[in-house]
């Protein structure tokens, strides 16, 4: 993996989804090249309540955020 390669970190909580897409350059500066946020479902007090509707919400969140940063 290229240290120019985007990363992806994402937040799975009971109320939202959170992605961010961001890239370390050659300085060691962080460029944050998008960010999106998803209502979570299937999702009750931190446990995975329903696997297709957590699964579809993490793909949702995660399909806008790299549309976003192209």
């Amino acid at each position: 993996m290229n240290s120019e390669d985007p990363i992806g970190i994402i937040e799975l909580g009971n109320f939202n989804v959170k992605c961010l897409i961001f890239k370390i350059a050659e300085n060691n500066s962080v460029e944050i090249l998008s960010t999106s946020i998803t209502s979570t479902e299937g999702v009750h007090n931190g446990v995975i309540t329903n696997l297709a509707k957590a699964s579809k919400t993490i793909r949702s969140c995660i399909s806008t955020a790299e549309k976003k940063a192209n």
